[in-house]
């Protein structure tokens, strides 16, 4: 099918997201103030064969980074590594030669956004989201208790969510990818699903779903690349790391797909650090020995930010410990293998990864929410986890080192109630509001956080 130049060319607009009017008596100044938002043009190929297709050569997009990355600025020369199409979205990997620099590689993702915006839905600091922050042009009256000055030119902010009501069966699902080992994968899957337990107060018990290689209605098409697919992958490294992503529609915060990467450093760390302790320990690299303690290493990351944390337990040294009767075992893996220990942890930071990508932030207050108490019986903390929430970062829950003190959830085996608040802001069905007036039924949601702390559960 040959192509050939046209007289038509494509224009590209970046519309203005960082200011915005809800004024509608400041519109038009806005518009000419700002423009509308004029890029460049592409000069349209012919399709012989299908006159009425649009085609365009790349080469300009990507000379100019796609209009998002300055990067090609400054390169000599490119190549494309790798290109490919989907239903909602294409992408490319290019490589730019650098004059002054070793060749940068740089991916592009153009997904196509919803025809009509999802209803945005304004963030509040008492339950923390994700959020598109935007400049809300003109005048209008003092929501609350507001300064006269903001009534004016308000900053304000639009919450990251998934539009569920929308969704195929109203169901967020998330493929768990081939790359993540077998062995792994129903814990990866129980950890997704935990969100349920937040999604019943709203009516939708499978709101969340986990969807395994096997099961019977994995998609035959499935690419993790493909924007139609959220998704959780594994990823070799020594690194002790996890990452939730989401690309997100600029105008609403909708959620449009996201995607976790776990790495296989847990896993490594995890036994490397209960190895460690092990008695008579005299090189790096042991078998699966006894130990009366556990050390745990444990470290998240959040969208654009790597939070490191090595949380200890057991202050002994390794001489005291190889004097305790016969290097007993600790107590912790007397009920469990070490397997299931560390799915179980798995599962905990699948927990925490996925609450990102359904559009939540850390919370590090939460563990103020749960008592002592709470924290040594497993009845009090499989309802209400180690944590009021479990986007927060929280120690392994080891309560000494006798076998009858260590009956108890190591990893938060459940959301927090803070999280199931924060699912019911973000995801209640609400008559909707004029912006950026928040609808009575998500206003009481607010209250109860804000009253939060003073009824901590568990304490």
């Amino acid at each position: 099918m040959g192509l050939f130049q046209y007289d038509v060319s494509i224009d590209f607009y970046r519309p203005s997201l960082g200011i915005r009017t809800s004024d509608n008596q400041s519109e038009e100044a806005v518009h000419r103030g700002l423009g509308d938002g004029w890029l460049g043009s592409l000069e349209r190929l012919h399709c012989r064969g299908n006159p009425s297709r649009i085609v365009i050569s790349g080469v300009k997009l990507i000379w100019a980074g796609f209009f998002a990355a300055s990067i090609a600025a400054d390169a000599a020369d490119y190549r494309i590594l790798q290109a490919r199409g989907y239903a909602k979205n294409f992408d490319v990997s290019v490589e730019y030669l650098m004059s002054s620099m070793a060749p940068l590689r740089v991916g592009y993702s153009l997904v196509l956004l919803p025809e009509v915006p999802m209803a945005a839905r304004p963030s509040d600091d008492r339950l923390l989201f994700f959020a598109s922050e935007f400049q809300d042009l003109g005048y209008r009256q003092a929501a609350g208790a507001e300064a006269p000055s903001h009534e004016i030119d308000r900053t304000t902010t639009s919450i990251w969510r998934y539009n569920l009501e929308a969704l195929p069966d109203q169901q967020i699902r998330i493929h768990v990818d081939f790359s993540v080992p077998e062995r792994w994968r129903e814990a990866f899957r129980q950890g997704i699903e935990a969100w349920n337990l937040a999604f019943v107060q709203l009516g939708h018990p499978r709101a969340v779903r986990g969807v395994v290689p096997g099961d019977e209605d994995w998609p035959k098409d499935y690419d993790m690349s493909d924007a139609r697919f959220s998704t959780i992958s594994w990823d070799l490294t020594d690194e002790v790391v996890s990452m939730g992503v989401a690309k997100v529609d600029p105008r609403s915060g909708e959620i449009v797909k996201g995607d976790i990467t776990m790495s296989s450093g847990w896993v490594k760390a995890w036994l490397e650090d209960i190895d460690s302790l092990a008695p008579g320990l005299t090189h790096l690299v042991l078998p699966r020995g006894p130990s009366s303690g556990l050390k745990l290493l444990q470290t998240g990351r959040g969208q654009h930010q790597r939070a490191w944390r090595r949380l200890e337990r057991g202050h002994a040294s390794r001489a005291a410990l190889a004097r305790q009767k016969g290097g007993q075992r600790s107590a912790a893996l007397n009920a469990t293998s070490i397997e299931d220990l560390v799915a179980t942890g798995l599962r905990a930071i699948v927990m925490h990864e996925t609450g990102h990508i359904l559009g939540l932030r850390h919370n590090f207050k939460g563990s103020l929410g749960i008592s002592l108490d709470c924290l040594k019986a497993k009845a009090c903390t499989s309802e209400h986890g180690l944590s009021a929430s479990v986007m927060d970062y929280v120690p392994p829950n080891l309560q000494g080192t006798d076998a009858s003190s260590l009956e108890v959830d190591v990893f938060t085996p459940v959301v927090g109630d803070y999280d199931k608040l924060a699912i019911a802001y973000g995801y209640r069905a609400v008559d909707q509001e004029a912006w950026p007036k928040v609808a009575p039924e998500l206003q009481e949601i607010l209250n109860a956080a804000e009253q939060f702390e003073k009824t901590w559960a568990g304490c």
